[in-house]
């Protein structure tokens, strides 16, 4: 069975919870691209990953966006257009956006800091604009 190979870019509480669910599932992690290299390395150390300082170097299969409302524009305006992404932010809609390998998958629930759930535990709402993305 293929596993997909994941980015992450953001290092806040959805960023760290991904990582971690991912980890614990086997799931490949190409590494982490975050605003702050130095967030970014933190997390590759302890998830055993490499960080990446410019964006366009990292290129997984998905892309997993982290990061709030207000930089998504900027993010997802750097993506290859090839580039299969995802962004974890549930307020703009996916229509505000030109990337056609783009999807949004967020949580249904907030996450909070130090409460380590369960992949079960968590709802996640889907919605991509190809079955591709989906």
């Amino acid at each position: 069975m293929h596993l997909t190979q994941i980015g992450i870019v953001g290092s806040g509480k959805v960023a760290q919870t991904l990582l971690r669910l991912a980890t614990d599932a086997q799931v490949p992690v190409a590494g982490i691209y975050a605003r702050s290299f130095d967030k970014a390395q933190a997390l590759a150390n302890k998830y055993k990953c490499a960080a990446f300082a410019k964006l366009e170097e990292l290129r997984p299969e998905l892309l997993l966006i982290c990061v709030s409302d207000d930089a998504l524009p900027e993010i997802i305006g750097q993506l290859a257009p090839q580039q299969v992404a995802a962004y974890t932010a549930g307020s703009p809609s996916i229509k505000l956006f030109n990337h056609a390998q783009l999807g949004v998958c967020y949580p249904y629930q907030s996450i909070s800091k130090g409460r380590d759930l369960l992949a079960s535990d968590i709802p996640f709402m889907i919605e991509g604009k190809n079955d591709l993305v989906l």
